[in-house]
């Protein structure tokens, strides 16, 4: 679902929430699988109806068609499948009325298509050649791709170039290549001596990062933690492929967050609010700490009412030291806010 979100934000400008509102009323019409899903595969048993659906879909859509046979071995981990298996479109999608769908929901249907289409490919395969080059004492390198087998690039390709507007098939893979580079690295060899050019020196400037976008957002909050957790934990990073939409539209309507195109930006209620907040609760880490206590209490290692008492501890501490920072700060639009309707509910 994530995966699908991310996609769907850089793709088509679709928030998180909207994605999900539009999936579950999918589910619910029977044109696509369990849409809550934190998995990227299928299970063994599922091998020959999957087999049979890509073939249906390789008939309806031109770029499922694309990359070649389609392997369903490579979708395939048990291991990796917890309570729900990645998200297909079901067979009965296939003889749906195509009018009883919305342009999101059309367009969101295509991807998932496209996506286990591609996914059911070879691999995108080409030449990397790495060149160092010795010059007064220092050493440059250069790198440059050529020849390609296509793979399952080939099936993204055609979708993007005819169901993305003003997206160029291929766009990402493009704008990483210098062909003039890779013309040139294609002649190299060792020990050969390149033609001098005079060299200058310049002054640059790194940028600063960029402000997040509902895409990078989840990418982060999908990671947050995770290096501190512990492999077979239950959930990874903050909150759940189901949560994590509900999350951001939460700060955005309750004036912490705000949208500008597809950025996101801090209020300044929210940035009050991040100096307010204690440090235990704004760091990643204390998600990972509870989800290892959790998997100690399956494992039967750990004691589930000491976890509790902890639990009440730590969220009775950091609400006292919440409240007495808020006594010394200022919110001034809802202080204002609160004032006027105190004074109107005074003349009521």
């Amino acid at each position: 679902l994530t995966a699908l979100q991310r996609d769907a934000t850089r793709l088509f400008g679709y928030t998180a929430k909207q994605t999900l509102d539009a999936l579950q009323e999918m589910y619910e019409a029977k044109l696509v699988t369990y849409p809550r899903t934190d998995s990227r595969f299928i299970t063994s048993d599922m091998e020959k109806s999957v087999s049979g659906l890509l073939s249906d879909l390789e008939g309806q859509f031109s770029f499922a068609a694309k990359g070649g046979k389609k392997n369903v071995e490579r979708l395939i981990c048990d291991g990796k499948v917890s309570d729900h298996h990645a998200l297909l479109p079901t067979k009965e999608s296939l003889s749906a009325e195509a009018g009883g769908i919305s342009e999101r929901q059309h367009s969101l249907y295509l991807m998932i298509v496209a996506r286990l289409a591609a996914a059911a490919c070879g691999a995108r395969v080409y030449d990397v050649t790495t060149a160092e080059v010795e010059c007064a004492g220092e050493t440059f390198t250069a790198n440059g791709r050529s020849g390609s087998e296509e793979g399952f690039s080939q099936v993204e390709d055609a979708f993007l170039a005819g169901y993305v507007p003003g997206r160029a098939a291929n766009e990402d893979v493009q704008s990483e290549m210098d062909i003039s580079v890779v013309n040139i690295l294609d002649e190299v060899f060792e020990g050969m001596t390149l033609p001098g050019h005079a060299a200058e020196k310049s002054k640059h400037f790194t940028s600063p990062p960029k402000p997040y976008t509902e895409d990078t957002l989840l990418a982060a909050m999908e990671k947050a933690g995770r290096s501190e957790m512990e492999a077979d934990v239950e959930r990874k990073g903050i909150g759940t492929p189901a949560t994590r939409a509900a999350t951001i539209e939460k700060l955005v309507s309750a004036g912490y967050l705000q949208r500008k195109g597809k950025t996101l930006i801090p209020t300044a209620e929210g940035v009050i609010l991040c100096g307010l907040l204690p440090e235990k609760m704004k760091s990643a880490s204390l998600t990972a700490a509870w989800e290892n206590r959790l998997l100690g209490i399956e494992r039967k290692t750990a004691d589930a009412g000491s976890f509790m008492e902890d639990i009440i501890g730590d969220v009775s501490g950091m609400i006292r030291e919440l409240d007495e920072r808020t006594e010394k700060a200022e919110f001034p639009k809802k202080r204002n806010a609160i004032k006027r309707n105190r004074k109107k509910g005074a003349r009521r």
